[in-house]
């Protein structure tokens, strides 16, 4: 099991990205998970922040952190100080892989990208429309609410994100899915089988 450190936006990142990550790896993973406002002595600065969590997976003997923000508001602008965090700080500790990447508008879009699993995950049946939108966290609650009352949203995210497969995510390049993917197999590289 490969010990990796998550810095996300909160409880819905945490339950979805390190699965992503474990299907990207196609191995078992032990995730560390810490909300970028939990980060406390960081200081101000995604850059800065990303140090801290660099600095906390080190002392705790992980093969790498993984970052991701949400573009919604103003992410898209956040992932250039990620990056530019990640190759300051390489000089400092070449020795753990940092891998950075930026849902468009939010993770959820990667799960809704793939309608098979989304099916799948909320025993939704063919003939009924799954619809295609720009606000995919919104959607994705209303087809939670329509098709699984009672059960457990956090629960049936995690069902979603094992059923998905990249090949049936034909908007990967703009929900930033498909540059996640490549960011964690590049970084990873030497994990992968």
């Amino acid at each position: 099991m490969i010990p990796l450190h998550f810095v996300g936006d909160g409880q819905r990142d945490e339950a979805m990205v390190p699965l992503f990550v474990e299907a990207i790896l196609g191995q078992p993973i032990r995730a560390e998970f810490r909300p970028w406002s939990r980060l406390h002595g960081a200081g101000r600065g995604y850059d800065k922040k990303l140090l801290y969590a660099v600095l906390q997976a080190k002392d705790e003997n992980a093969c790498g952190l993984i970052a991701t923000i949400d573009a919604d508001k103003d992410g898209k602008q956040r992932i250039d100080p990620l990056r530019a965090g990640r190759e300051s700080h390489r000089q400092k500790y070449p020795e753990i892989a940092i891998a950075v990447g930026c849902a468009d508008p939010n993770h959820e879009a990667w799960l809704m990208d793939d309608q098979e699993a989304v099916r799948a995950a909320l025993s939704i049946p063919h003939d009924q429309s799954i619809p295609k939108s720009k606000r995919p966290k919104e959607d994705l609650d209303k087809l939670i609410d329509e098709w699984m009352q009672g059960r457990d949203r956090i629960d049936l995210l995690k069902d979603i994100t094992r059923q998905v497969r990249m090949e049936r995510c034909h908007r990967r390049a703009e929900t930033g899915y498909q540059a996640f993917v490549d960011d964690v197999r590049s970084e990873f590289a030497s994990l992968l089988p």
